[in-house]
C-alpha cells in the first residue's frame, strides 16, 4: 500500500514539474544574465484586445457593416441572423453615426460596443469565433 502512495506522489511531482517546465519554455536562456521571453504578445492570445485604429470607408453606412469591417482582420464574426435577438437585428439595419466612422487606438471589443452603444451588450465567443450583440436589459440595480 506505501508504495502505490509512493507512485501516485511521484506521478503528481512529475505533472507539476512538466506545467512548470512548460512555464519556462517560453523564455530562451542567451547566456547566464539574459534570457528572451519568447511568448506570443497578450493581444495576439485576446484578439478581442487587440488595439488599433480604424477609418471606415465612406461606402459602409450601417452599424452592422461597420462592425463586420471592424472584424475583418480578426478571425471572428458576427454571430447568424438567424440566432440574433430582433432588435439586434433592427440595430445592425440603423444608419451609422458620422462620428463613428473612425476610431484612433482603441481595441476591437471598445470599437463594436461604442457602435452598439450602451443598450446592447457586446460577448466575444472565443470557441466558435463569434460576436454576439444582446439588448442590454434595465433592472433596478442598473443594466443586466
Amino acid at each position: 500500500m506505501t508504495s502505490i502512495k509512493t507512485i501516485v506522489a511521484l506521478v503528481g511531482l512529475a505533472v507539476g514539474s512538466q506545467a512548470t517546465a512548460n512555464e519556462l519554455d517560453k523564455r530562451y536562456s542567451i547566456s547566464e544574465f539574459v534570457s528572451i521571453n519568447i511568448d506570443s504578445g497578450y493581444q495576439q492570445k485576446n484578439l478581442n484586445s487587440v488595439v488599433g485604429s480604424y477609418k471606415l470607408p465612406s461606402d459602409i453606412e450601417l452599424i452592422g457593416q461597420a462592425i463586420n469591417f471592424v472584424l475583418l482582420n480578426t478571425g471572428y464574426e458576427l454571430e447568424p441572423i438567424n440566432e440574433m435577438a430582433l432588435e439586434s437585428v433592427r440595430l445592425l439595419t440603423k444608419q451609422l453615426p458620422h462620428i463613428h466612422k473612425q476610431f484612433s487606438y482603441v481595441s476591437v471589443e471598445n470599437v463594436i460596443q461604442t457602435i452598439v452603444g450602451d443598450g446592447f451588450s457586446v460577448k466575444f465567443d472565443n470557441v466558435r469565433r463569434l460576436v454576439s450583440i444582446n439588448p442590454a436589459y434595465h433592472t433596478e440595480s442598473g443594466i443586466k
